[in-house]
């Protein structure tokens, strides 16, 4: 009634201000493929990382293969992950970082190979996927 005007609704700080901003939730849909390409290399690239933290810790404290004693590797897996929880908003913003860059290697690959965009991002995708497959 005769009160003052309600204030906008502030923005929340931290991960959840962030994700739910209008602004940076349309420029992080305009990635398209590219974004999807850059968050499938950094999610297997993680998940790479910490299979090899997991599988030194087994093979460090038991002295066996960690396929011999698959319950404790999960265990360790399961701990690891949890721990670098809190690294999730570098993994984001990691993501966002590599977005052009994949990209830019996705239009180079396509005219290069006379791809279509789609069939450069699924070339570049595959490749990426038995490049960290072939390095771990």
């Amino acid at each position: 009634e005769g009160g003052p005007p309600e204030a906008p609704e502030a923005r929340r700080p931290g991960l959840w201000g962030w994700l739910t901003d209008p602004g940076r939730r349309k420029r992080l849909a305009s990635m398209g493929a590219a974004g999807a390409l850059s968050y499938s290399f950094v999610k297997v690239g993680k998940h790479l990382v910490l299979t090899t933290i997991a599988w030194y810790i087994v093979a460090a404290r038991t002295g066996l293969p960690p396929p011999r004693s698959r319950a404790m590797l999960f265990s360790a897996y399961a701990s690891v992950y949890v721990a670098s929880a809190p690294l999730q908003p570098l993994k984001f913003a990691l993501v966002a970082a590599l977005a052009p860059a994949c990209g830019r290697a996705a239009m180079a690959l396509g005219a290069r190979l006379g791809l279509s965009k789609g069939a450069a991002h699924a070339t570049l995708g595959l490749a990426g996927g038995v490049s960290l497959l072939v390095l771990w």
